[in-house]
Formats: C-alpha cells, sequence, structure tokens
C-alpha cells in the first residue's frame, strides 16, 4: 500500500491533466474500467502472479477509484458549465432560391455569441456548399443531400432558402413555417431568411436569429414552450426572444449531445 501511495504520488498530477481533458462520460469509463479489472481480480478471473502482489494491485487499484471517483461524478455539472464545446457548421445554400452567405454568417455568429455567453457553446460556420435537393420535403434526405456534401468535422448542417413554406392550418388559415430542425441528423432548414433577417421578434430582436436559437434548441432535445419570453415559444417570433433559466438548466444537461 505504501508503494502504491508513493507511485501515486509522483504521477498523480500528470494523470489529473490528461483526467481533466475527459468529459464527464470518458470519466466514468476510466472509474468503470478500474472497477471491472479489480473484480477481475479478486474473482480470479485474472491468472494469480502471486498472492502478495495481487493484494498490492487490488490496493493501488481501491486507492485510485476512491481519488477519481468524485471527478466523475460530483464535478459533472462544474465540468459542463466550465468547458466551452465548438460545434463546425455547414451552411447549405439553395439552388433554387439561394441566399447571401454574409447575411446567415451574421446570424450564426451572433446566436453564437449567445451560446456561448449562456451556456459556453460556439458555432463556427465552417463550410458552404449548395443545397440540390427540394426544400420543401421534410425531413432533409440526409444521405443523398448533407451527408456526402458536408466535410466529415461538421456536426450541425444549416440549409438556407429565400423560399416561403406554408401550409394550411385545421381552421383554413394558412401559416408560414420559418424553420424545421431534424434532431436526430443535426439537421436545421431555415425558409424565408432574407426576409427573417429584416423582421423582428416581440422583443425588437432580429427574428432570424430568433429562429435560429430556437432550431437549435431542438437540436440539444428541447420542446417548445408556452412561455412568452422564451425563444423556445412555439411561435419564436411572436416570443420576447429570451434566455430562461429552464432553457439554460436544459441545453447544460444536453451540451455533448451528438447527432449523425
Amino acid at each position: 500500500m505504501a508503494a502504491c501511495l508513493r507511485a501515486r504520488a509522483g504521477k498523480r498530477d500528470a494523470f489529473k491533466r490528461g483526467l481533466a481533458r475527459l468529459c464527464a462520460a470518458d470519466r466514468l469509463r476510466v472509474v468503470g474500467a478500474i472497477l471491472s479489472f479489480r473484480r477481475l481480480i479478486l474473482e480470479k478471473e485474472i491468472p494469480i502472479i502471486s498472492f502478495s502482489f495481487n493484494m498490492r494491485l487490488v490496493s493501488c487499484l481501491t486507492v485510485l477509484i476512491i481519488f477519481f471517483a468524485p471527478l466523475s461524478t460530483a464535478r459533472v455539472e462544474e465540468i459542463n458549465a466550465t468547458h466551452a464545446r465548438t460545434i463546425e457548421v455547414c451552411v447549405l445554400i439553395d439552388k433554387e432560391s439561394p441566399v447571401k452567405a454574409e447575411v446567415i454568417s451574421q446570424a450564426i455568429n451572433s446566436v453564437s455569441r449567445e451560446y456561448e455567453n449562456h451556456v459556453r457553446i460556439r458555432f463556427k460556420a465552417h463550410t458552404f456548399v449548395p443545397f440540390k435537393g427540394n426544400v420543401g420535403i421534410l425531413p432533409v434526405d440526409f444521405s443523398r443531400f448533407v451527408k456526402h456534401v458536408c466535410a466529415p468535422s461538421n456536426e450541425v448542417r444549416i440549409v438556407i432558402t429565400n423560399e416561403a413554406m406554408e401550409f394550411p392550418r385545421p381552421d383554413g388559415r394558412i401559416e408560414e413555417l420559418l424553420a424545421y430542425a431534424d434532431d436526430y441528423a443535426g439537421v436545421i432548414i431555415m425558409y424565408n431568411v432574407e426576409k427573417q433577417s429584416r423582421d423582428r421578434d416581440q422583443g425588437g430582436n432580429p427574428a432570424l436569429e430568433t429562429s435560429l436559437k430556437h432550431e437549435i434548441g431542438h437540436l440539444f432535445g428541447l420542446e417548445h414552450t408556452t412561455d412568452l419570453e422564451s425563444f423556445l415559444h412555439f411561435t419564436s417570433n411572436s416570443s420576447l426572444g429570451r434566455w430562461t433559466i429552464e432553457v439554460k438548466r436544459l441545453i447544460k444537461e444536453n451540451k455533448w449531445r451528438r447527432w449523425l
């Protein structure tokens, strides 16, 4: 036990630095692996070199578990709060009704600043490519029009068009769809983009930015709310476009979510 503690004292800092770079889920896997190895030794599923050696090894593993387990559980909230995530974005511009790249770039940059300020997530417009699919067909055919067009490092894909998307309501009225999010594939489609860039929500914020914040929220698993303060209101441009405590909490919980 004493030998193990002396060895650990020399290597602990380097190990902690390496472990600090792991996300919370990876830390739990490290501890799980140590626990599994310790169990195999105790159950004699690993050949015994010598009884005393195996007992020293078990003692060392026990110390590591005691030392690092709290880093894997109690600090999950702290890790999520302090470690920023950068998400590369692929922008697909509709060939039939193209949008100026600078319009969506400005919206992405503005939304990124808000997300970074509130939940430590940054978005970087990385790739701009033409979209050859039909923007009127939902969901977007990912494997045909997105997967092999965007760079492999692009986690989120945003299809933009100046085409309006309208659909009839059960009461006979026509409603406009501003955007749509596929939270499995990580694809957002934004309609009537340049018009949205000129409009404002009820809080005076650019409607395009509120709409984009709203759809990104869906990518992180958030549902609509009836709270008119929140940009997750089911009609984003009818909201005040604000960040609420609940929205921030839910996005932080799903901060490391992955898509196709």
